[in-house]
């Protein structure tokens, strides 16, 4: 860059290195050569109007909006977007909804805010940036909320020694994990990658103690029952309830019993009626076989203890079981109840009864012909169907 007062020119002695004209008003010069040899520049000087290419405040130029980075997908938590671009001219933005809110706009960038979204739906707004000659549209993406947890994990019965409770719980948002102050002293948790284990110390008290745990995140939550006993401490005569679906009908002294070989027994399950159905002790809970036959009703009429089941079909296949176990009130009590925790659990139980009609079969195959008696059970139409559920 050279100034100078008096007339010149520029020459150079080479075809390849080349002076343009200069728009009027010009005041300086500037131009860049390699030269590798300098005595080959025979003489350089400067013309009073040469001028700064460049300079001039009437030069054209092309217009210019160039994306260089985006950030528009969100997770429901929301969080800061932006545009960043390269451009000329008056940058100017836009976007149509009211969870997206503009920050900053500049040449450079446009940074805008996500709020929440605490809805189970996703949502996306449109936003726009112009310089005034380009427009470009960008869409903001956002996930609805998430709050999954295990359905089939919300009673967690457990026996006396020291246990961990694991649950599955993921969710868009931090949650609380609200542990009842009386049972603090016992049950506690741990957060993990895949939800929560609860963690229970030895129960030494001789008596069955419960937790109703709340989960919550934002408006969403769950709640999970906490129970430690003995399975024995189910034994023993109670007072209860059945029902029909239309009508709930009461039961006095329902007894409990441990039998030698490890089994239970349920009696006055009818209330005054000598039948007694039998269970083995399943997952801390009493499981009760389907398909008992447990005696003669009246006459010639026989009592089936049959489950119904998640998709309410009669069954008596003994490999199906139905559980008692306890479940605690709000008020921090125990009732005793055959309640299914899994969906694909039992609805209930019903005592179906049948016909019974005896039927004499020969074998003549035997040597010795003899003849024996088949119990044959056939549903007695229009008779009997007490439910209990």
């Amino acid at each position: 860059q050279l100034q100078s007062s008096s007339s010149s020119a520029v020459i150079f002695p080479v075809d390849w290195c080349c002076i343009y004209p200069l728009p009027p008003g010009a005041c300086k010069l500037v131009f860049t050569a390699l030269i590798y040899n300098l005595d080959s520049l025979l003489s350089v000087s400067l013309h009073p109007a040469t001028a700064m290419a460049g300079c001039n405040d009437t030069e054209s130029s092309e217009s210019k909006l160039e994306i260089k980075a985006v950030n528009t997908n969100f997770q429901a938590p929301g969080g800061r977007g932006y545009i960043q671009l390269q451009s000329t001219g008056n940058i100017t933005a836009d976007v149509d909804a009211d969870w997206c809110v503009l920050k900053e706009v500049n040449p450079n960038e446009v940074v805008f805010e996500v709020k929440e979204n605490t809805g189970y739906s996703g949502r996306n707004a449109l936003l726009t940036i112009s310089n005034g000659v380009e427009k470009k549209a960008f869409n903001i993406n956002q996930s609805g909320a998430v709050f999954i947890f295990g359905k089939d994990e919300w009673m967690l019965r457990t026996d006396n020694k020291a246990a961990t409770l694991p649950i599955k719980l993921q969710s868009s948002f931090d949650y609380t994990i609200d542990i009842p102050a009386e049972a603090q002293e016992w049950l506690s948790f741990e957060q993990n990658a895949k939800g929560i284990n609860f963690k229970v110390k030895e129960n030494t008290s001789g008596k069955m103690r419960g937790a109703i745990v709340n989960v919550a995140a934002k408006d969403r939550s769950a709640s999970y029952q906490v129970i430690q006993y003995d399975v024995d401490e189910l034994t023993g005569t109670w007072q209860g309830m059945f029902s029909d679906g239309q009508m709930n009908y009461g039961l006095k002294d329902v007894i409990i019993e441990k039998q030698e070989d490890g089994t239970y027994l349920l009696s006055n399950i009818l209330t005054g009626l000598p039948y007694k159905l039998k269970a083995k002790a399943i997952d801390n809970c009493l499981a009760f076989g389907a398909g008992q036959n447990l005696g003669v009703f009246e006459d010639n009429l026989y009592l089936s203890f049959e489950i119904l089941s998640s998709d309410l079909y009669y069954v008596k296949d003994p490999s199906v079981t139905i559980s008692l176990g306890p479940v605690m009130l709000t008020d921090g009590t125990f009732v005793f109840a055959f309640s299914g925790i899994k969906e694909s659990d039992p609805f209930g139980f019903v005592f179906r009864v049948y016909e019974l009609s005896l039927i004499h079969i020969s074998e003549p195959t035997r040597r010795t012909p003899i003849s024996y008696a088949v119990f044959c059970l056939k549903k007695k139409k229009k008779k009997y169907n007490i439910n209990s559920g």
